[in-house]
């Protein structure tokens, strides 16, 4: 038996008249495999039909759970993200989408267009909605900008007590100054 793999967020395409058409979808983050998001994703999306092409504008928002770099505190920030895509119902090399210079190599590497085959009824967003979410990622996570991490030495959150430690210790690389204090 052959699986099918499910989409979450379709929308139907086969019957829409031309002009601007604006959906409000939500969906389970579990389902797009977006581990470290809470359960709801919302996102408002407009589709701008122009003849064989449909301009999809789409807001997306969610919940990221993340874990501080400097403290180890387990803290939740909202991601709202914003993508346009041009979907075109047509074969990338057909006489009409060379004549208005859609199509050629360059575009075929463009993220912001996709080719679709005429007969096509749904379009499929599941992909598009985890890859802008997956790119938010941040190099750093931190619960606040100002945050003071752990101390190296005692380990307590330096942002809820102050340690006792001594910072006596000193980089080597820098003991000259020590001299100009005295």
């Amino acid at each position: 038996m052959e699986s099918l793999n499910k989409s979450f967020i379709e929308i139907n395409i086969s019957n829409q008249s031309e002009g601007e058409h604006t959906y409000k979808i939500t969906c389970n983050a579990k389902d797009l495999s977006l581990e470290n998001f809470s359960e709801k994703i919302e996102l408002d999306v407009s589709v701008k039909r122009v003849s064989n092409q449909f301009f999809v504008s789409c807001k997306v928002k969610g919940n990221r759970l993340n874990e501080c770099d400097r403290c180890l505190i387990e803290f939740t920030n909202l991601v709202e993200e914003f993508f346009n895509i041009c979907y075109v119902l047509e074969n990338v090399n057909s006489r009409h989408s060379k004549l208005m210079g859609v199509g050629n190599d360059e575009d075929a590497e463009n993220d912001e267009y996709r080719f679709l085959p005429p007969e096509t009824n749904m379009l499929i967003l599941d992909e598009d909605v985890k890859d802008v979410f997956l790119t938010s990622t941040p190099l750093k996570n931190l619960c606040k900008e100002d945050c003071k991490g752990l101390c190296q030495h005692c380990g307590v959150d330096l942002n809820i007590n102050k340690c006792s430690c001594e910072n006596t210790q000193i980089d080597p690389r820098w003991a000259k100054l020590l001299e100009l204090k005295k």
